[in-house]
């Protein structure tokens, strides 16, 4: 069965990939200078990477130091989602436990809002600063703002794409695609009795980690020649924009013929949810990424199209965000380029178990909550 891969945008995200995925070689005659590698064009600082997971970084010695006095400067992509909600919630708790001073800026999803912040951020004083960027891309500037002034940066869910950056703290996007897929196939097993049928995958190009999930999912599906997809971007990151994504497709897909539909994020899931239960179709599920009140209600409900949500640790990432920022700000070696915080795969049979746990964790956290 030929595969239907209908994406613009995930061809485009491709094509640039391997442009800048290619060094100029080198020319030692006839006097010419050596050409620069898309890294150097860019402005990206090559240092040597070595990635260690979460369970391996150790920060213990950082809290046996008095760090009263350090200032970090924290801004993250926006405080609109759960997910970001609890990682603010769990660096201001880790930055109260460590002594140091944490100042915040909700980035709004606006690129010129979050590059104005670190402005305001990159101040005589600052130890180092905790960027999560709306986009990789536009952040670049405000990196090596912070680089000139000599302020360590450490980034965190989606990295500066120029610039120096000390260490990176995420999820490993593409393998969230990956574990995805994963549940795709067994579902597609059980509903199906093989590996076959069609997936219709909703990312958002313009921001790294999503378009690095889509990626994900689509390399493991593409293992299976009898399941077919096609891959297409909401106009913007909102729910809204997904539900018209969605309410297009289901238009132009009849009863039965989506199998499953993957939204790269909280708000893709939302959207096609929400288009689903107002065009009253049941006849394809669900698989989303991260933890939303929305989304766990509509996992708990037996009735819901909502299968499974593959999830990240957005509190494990501000805590080692703020840990690495204060380690940096004393001149202490981070020991890692990137650091790789740990998923979990949550489905109907154990959400209620999932959730339990982390309600009794912000709980604990209750006092960090705006």
């Amino acid at each position: 069965m030929k595969k239907k891969v209908v994406s613009v945008l995930l061809t485009a995200a491709m094509a640039v990939s391997l442009l800048a995925g290619c060094g100029g070689s080198t020319s030692e005659g006839d006097g010419e200078e050596p050409k620069k590698t898309a890294e150097e064009e860019a402005g990206v600082e090559t240092v040597e990477e070595k990635s260690i997971t979460g369970a391996e970084f150790d920060p213990s010695e950082v809290y046996a130091k008095d760090n009263s006095g350090i200032k970090i400067g924290l801004t993250l992509m926006t405080y609109d989602f759960q997910f970001f909600r609890d990682m603010i919630a769990q660096a201001k708790s880790t930055a109260d436990e460590l002594g140091v001073e944490l100042i915040d800026y909700d980035g709004s999803n606006d690129t010129t809002k979050q590059a104005n912040a670190v402005d305001d951020l990159v101040s005589p004083g600052m130890g180092a600063l905790f960027l999560n960027p709306v986009d990789g891309d536009a952040i670049g500037g405000a990196t090596q703002e912070a680089n000139g002034a000599g302020i360590p940066v450490i980034t965190v869910d989606v990295k500066s794409s120029t610039g120096k950056v000390e260490c990176h703290v995420s999820s490993d996007n593409k393998m969230i695609g990956e574990e995805a897929a994963k549940a795709a196939v067994e579902l597609l097993k059980e509903k199906n009795g093989g590996e076959s049928g069609f997936i219709y995958i909703l990312g958002f190009d313009p921001i790294s980690s999503i378009r690095d999930r889509a990626e994900g999912f689509i390399e493991y599906i593409e293992q299976f020649p009898d399941i077919e997809y096609v891959h297409e971007d909401p106009d913007t990151l909102t729910a809204e924009k997904a539900l018209e994504k969605m309410e297009a497709v289901l238009q132009t897909y009849g009863e039965g013929k989506v199998d499953i539909v993957f939204g790269a994020n909280e708000s893709d899931a939302i959207g096609v949810i929400s288009a689903a239960d107002a065009a009253g179709r049941k006849d394809f599920s669900v698989i989303g990424v991260d933890d939303s009140p929305t989304l766990n209600e509509a996992l708990a409900d037996p009735d819901s199209i909502y299968y499974a949500s593959v999830i990240q640790q957005p509190m494990e990432m501000g805590k080692y965000g703020v840990e690495l920022c204060t380690m940096a700000a004393q001149g202490m070696d981070l020991d890692a380029t990137y650091i790789a915080t740990p998923l979990l795969t949550v489905t109907k049979e154990t959400i209620a178990d999932y959730e339990k746990d982390m309600a009794e964790k912000r709980e604990a956290l209750a006092d960090y909550y705006d």
